[in-house]
């Protein structure tokens, strides 16, 4: 899912969008757009200033609720020409859950995407680069070309074991997946190889086995070690708040950002590192289909999912 896309810009205004609202006071709330996160530039940046774009009357919006943890080591491209490596990766203010790729543009050039497929900015090799995560791209003994690439996956949360365990595995490949909660997730065994999970609230999330990955609401795989785990043995992950930013709707995304929240009420110019405040409709209103601005690629469902997720916080979508 790419992120939310204008074919141009247009001059709307919110009453072509807005229909009825009970009242401004109660119905609007002014937020914080996270920084890079409407994809066009606006029509008329002022001198010296650079937009990464603008979020336009009519934007559907969601929430960044799920926080980051620490970085994975940069993975190579498995077709990379160059041979240099990429240093440490470090969390930096804005960082995202999900994966980072850093695609070469030349042999001492690159750009840097976040999860969410925006450019974060462009870095050179032997130079520290500090934009949501933190690195340095050493050369090797044969340079990088075009379409090289490194990516770096940064997950919701680390797994702890529980101070008693008899077994000495290991938990793998943390990853947040559709409808991750904030708080902490237990890992139960139940046997050598079998474990329970259960959500931040103590909800059972299913039955899992070692070596086999779980996918629900978060991702992992447990690795047996060389004494076996027993019942009662255990792990926790906890999974941090995000910063709660809001960024156009992604039907895609597992930051929270899938879920639509509210809607832009005035055109809000967003920069490439900085963020931006922003009015939303959010509660009590009724709005016009024909001037929602949805995501690119968003499907029927996604669209009709978001509609009844809007229809929820009390605004509703009717026919133009």
């Amino acid at each position: 899912m790419g992120l939310f896309n204008e074919t141009k810009f247009r001059q709307t205004l919110q009453s072509a969008v807005l229909k009825w609202f009970a009242a401004e006071e109660y119905c609007f709330e002014q937020e914080t757009a996270a920084p890079n996160c409407a994809a066009n530039p606006p029509p008329s940046p002022q001198s010296g200033q650079s937009y990464s774009g603008l979020l336009d009357i009519g934007a559907v919006m969601g929430r960044i609720t799920i926080g980051g943890g620490t970085p994975a080591a940069a993975v190579a491209g498995g077709s990379n020409v160059g041979n240099g490596t990429c240093g440490t990766v470090s969390a930096q203010s804005g960082e995202q859950v999900g994966t980072y790729t850093i695609s070469f543009t030349a042999p001492t050039a690159f750009n840097v995407i976040d999860p969410k497929g925006a450019l974060v900015g462009a870095g050179s090799t032997g130079v520290a680069f500090a934009n949501q995560i933190g690195f340095t791209i050493t050369a090797g003994g044969t340079a990088f070309a075009a379409g090289d690439s490194f990516t770096v996956a940064v997950p919701p949360g680390t797994a702890v074991a529980n101070s008693g365990n008899t077994g000495n595995g290991t938990v793998s490949a943390v990853t947040a997946k559709t409808g991750i909660q904030v708080g902490t997730y237990s890992i139960e065994f139940l046997a050598a190889t079998k474990f329970n999970v259960y959500d931040p609230s103590g909800r059972l999330l299913g039955e899992g086995a070692t070596g086999t990955a779980f996918n629900n609401q978060i991702g992992f795989t447990i690795t047996a070690g060389g004494t076996a785990f027993v019942l009662g043995d255990g792990f926790t992950i906890p999974v941090a708040a995000g910063p709660g930013n809001v960024t156009p709707l992604n039907p895609s995304a597992v930051d929270g950002s899938a879920v639509a929240m509210g809607i832009v009420m005035r055109p809000a110019t967003v920069p490439a590192n900085a963020p931006a405040s922003v009015v939303l409709l959010e509660r009590q209103g009724v709005v016009l289909a024909d001037y929602l601005i949805w995501p690119a690629g968003i499907t029927n469902n996604q669209q009709a999912a978001a509609t009844a997720q809007l229809a929820a916080a009390g605004i509703i979508v009717r026919p133009s």
